[in-house]
């Protein structure tokens, strides 16, 4: 039986630095709701559960530093799901995982199977009038990254105005514009 769960971020730190990482973050729109807090603490867990409406017993919250993030989780009631980052090992220190308090994962992936969650799309999302100048650049072996590229904007149904490029990003350019690929808008 998989469940489909609301998403929420509660993220700390300056607020406009915060707002500037959302602001740019292509998967801000699966979250129902977000909130920016100077620090993430038992009694902001709490007084964002209470604001959304929010049963702690049933919610889960996901996170990579166990003292910002984990450890005020349970304090506040909420289940919690651990995914270690070495970022954090180097101010946290080596911290021994109490699997009765909290679920430990190695990757973000993990996460979906033990909450029996439907899959979620990480893609960014695309619209079908997009139409845009593809420059490609050269380098050589680099010059491979265009096909994944391209792969993707064939995917997303994006069209070229127009194209350029340099060394390998040139043959790119030239393929796209003699209609190799027919995605260029005249």
């Amino acid at each position: 039986m998989q469940r489909n769960y609301r998403i929420a971020l509660l993220t700390a730190g300056e607020r406009w630095v915060q707002q500037k990482r959302i602001a740019d973050f292509h998967l801000r729109g699966i979250f129902h709701a977000i909130e920016v807090v100077e620090r993430k603490t038992e009694t902001e867990f709490r007084k964002f559960c209470t604001k959304h409406d929010i049963a702690p017993d049933i919610c889960w919250v996901i996170g990579d530093s166990k003292r910002s993030d984990i450890d005020p989780a349970i304090k506040a009631g909420l289940h919690a799901i651990w995914v270690p980052h070495e970022n954090w090992h180097r101010v946290e220190g080596t911290i021994e995982p109490n699997a009765d308090a909290y679920t430990a994962v190695q990757k973000l992936e993990d996460v979906l199977s033990i909450l029996e969650a439907d899959p979620v799309d990480f893609r960014p999302a695309w619209r079908p009038e997009i139409t845009c100048y593809g420059i490609f650049e050269g380098g050589g072996a680099r010059g491979l990254a265009h096909v994944g590229a391209l792969k993707a904007c064939e995917e997303r149904n994006i069209k070229f105005a127009g194209v350029a490029g340099t060394s390998a990003g040139s043959i790119i350019a030239g393929l796209i514009a003699v209609g190799y690929l027919h995605r260029i808008e005249h």
